[in-house]
């Protein structure tokens, strides 16, 4: 995992006197992710800022835009602006500036592809992911039952929020937060589909863990990096311990925003599992998981697909050496938005089976660090034909309960 840190996080450029301007795909055009080096320098910064911005509207003032949209929770060193060309000028060359990324869109994990249900006559069965992690044979047993259920446990899926009246939740699922401060409600589906996986009453791992939605994602799926950043922040800021969060999204780059407010979830002690990513454009070269965010993040347990047939990887899932585990992710079957059901396959779907697991372990009172010790320990190894370059090979696994 440490090797991600010589892999280039993003096209940078500035100068030895200015801070440097991390560039990225899909940018939002005039909006800038602005990182203060300390605590204490962020006032002065802001009252700098905001002297610039009254300057602005002045039409002798010959100062560029300037516009603070938000800053974090957690983090107040990370605030989110419009800029125009001067007035980035001005920030880049601030003292206190440790570094400037653009805004740019993210997506969920290249998304999940549903599948007819008429695909259940001739594909596995409906549950084989449950039957799969609980025993160290491919051979499925039909005993689809954990030791535990994830009682007392907060499973926070920051995504693109849930349907909280499904039937299979129970009322035990919550919404949260939204970063758009609209009612959470997930007209995308998937992260209705992510909960179902980790915690639904049906297909779900932690059958009795609570659900806390964190909509970040719009109807087509798609958020912001300041967004995906917020909501993360929020969770490390305000969630309910014991805590693992679901990342089922994936930038088309790296993101140094996006890592660091990852890093301070794990700090905070909530267990962030994130999606090793799907590949879809079928460009070899792009098939690693260390060029994205937050799939490279060594504080993240994150994780690829296995297909149905013989653990074998998922076609469409991503390798590398940031991968740390392989979970079912092909023809599962989950809750859908509508209230209904779904068959359907992405690294979107292993993210949750993992997380349901952390839940069930965070229940009996393991700490989040001795949780992903023992993931990472109790995994079935060497029995994915090929797991690509530089991954572990590694399946999930749990103690199964009474068949």
């Amino acid at each position: 995992m440490l090797l991600f840190l010589v892999i280039p996080l993003l096209f940078v450029t500035g100068t030895e006197s200015s801070a440097p301007l991390l560039q990225t795909e899909d940018i939002i055009p005039g909006q800038y992710i602005v990182k203060i080096k300390s605590h204490d320098l962020v006032s002065e910064f802001r009252e700098k800022m905001a002297e610039q911005s009254l300057k602005s509207m002045q039409s002798y003032g010959g100062i560029g835009h300037v516009k603070l949209l938000f800053s974090l929770e957690a983090d107040p060193t990370v605030l989110v602006f419009e800029l125009d060309y001067k007035s980035l000028t001005l920030v880049l060359s601030h003292p206190a500036v440790d570094y400037v990324e653009e805004d740019g869109t993210n997506q969920p994990d290249d998304d999940i592809i549903e599948h007819p249900d008429t695909y259940l006559q001739t594909q596995p069965p409906s549950n084989w992911g449950l039957d799969r992690i609980n025993q160290e044979e491919s051979t499925l047993d039909r005993n689809v039952s954990f030791f535990g259920n994830g009682f007392g446990v907060n499973i926070y899926v920051i995504d693109s929020g849930i349907n909280d009246l499904h039937r299979d939740f129970e009322c035990r699922a919550l919404k949260a937060f939204d970063v758009f401060g609209s009612d959470g409600r997930d007209c995308k589906g998937h992260g209705t589909q992510v909960a179902g996986v980790a915690a639904s009453k049906t297909w779900g791992v932690a059958k009795a863990a609570s659900i806390h939605s964190v909509r970040t994602l719009d109807c087509r799926g798609i958020g912001r990096t300041s967004d995906m950043a917020a909501a993360i922040d929020w969770v490390t800021a305000n969630a309910k311990a014991p805590c693992v969060a679901t990342l089922s999204f994936s930038r088309k780059t790296s993101s140094l925003t996006i890592d660091n407010a990852v890093k301070g979830l794990a700090e905070s002690g909530c267990l962030p599992v994130a999606a090793g990513t799907n590949n879809v454009q079928e460009v070899a070269s792009d098939f690693n998981a260390c060029t994205r965010s937050p799939a490279r993040s060594p504080y993240a347990i994150t994780v690829g697909a296995i297909a149905w047939s013989n653990d074998e990887k998922a076609s469409f899932t991503r390798f590398g050496v940031c991968l740390d585990i392989f979970a079912p992710g092909h023809f599962i079957r989950t809750t859908s938005s509508d209230g209904n059901y779904v068959t359907a396959s992405g690294t979107s779907l292993a993210v949750p089976f993992v997380a349901g697991v952390a839940a069930l372990h965070l229940a009996s009172g393991m700490s989040t660090q001795d949780v992903r010790k023992r993931i990472l320990e109790d995994a079935i190894i060497c029995t994915i034909p090929d797991a690509g370059k530089g991954s572990p090979n590694r399946l999930l696994y749990t103690e199964p309960g009474a068949y």
